[in-house]
């Protein structure tokens, strides 16, 4: 591909990047580097609105998973523990001879 000769005013801290993205990627001119940052650009800007939109609802949707599968996790112990208990009480009023309650 072609180049061509243009030339633009930038801020300094603008020119700083593009020489911080040249030394970090070993390039040997600034023109380079801001190709690259243009590429780079472009191809995240690929991204449709309703492409991000699904990438979104699948990170939510693990995270949402994730966190019932802890709740139900914590629901069982939760039933276990309430049946111990209640196991307890009924064998105290049988030892009572208060009579038999229902068991679970």
């Amino acid at each position: 591909m072609a180049r061509i000769r243009k030339e633009y005013k930038m801020t300094e801290k603008n020119v700083e990047y593009i020489e911080e993205v040249k030394e970090k990627n070993n390039l040997k001119y600034s023109s380079e580097a801001l190709d690259l940052i243009i590429r780079e650009h472009r191809q995240n800007s690929d991204i449709t609105t309703e492409a991000m939109i699904k990438i979104i609802a699948k990170e939510v949707s693990e995270q949402i998973k994730f966190d019932m599968k802890e709740i139900k996790s914590s629901s069982n112990n939760t039933d276990r523990n309430t049946q111990i208990l209640l196991e307890l009480i009924n064998g105290f009023f049988v030892i009572s001879e208060y009579g038999r309650l229902a068991t679970t």
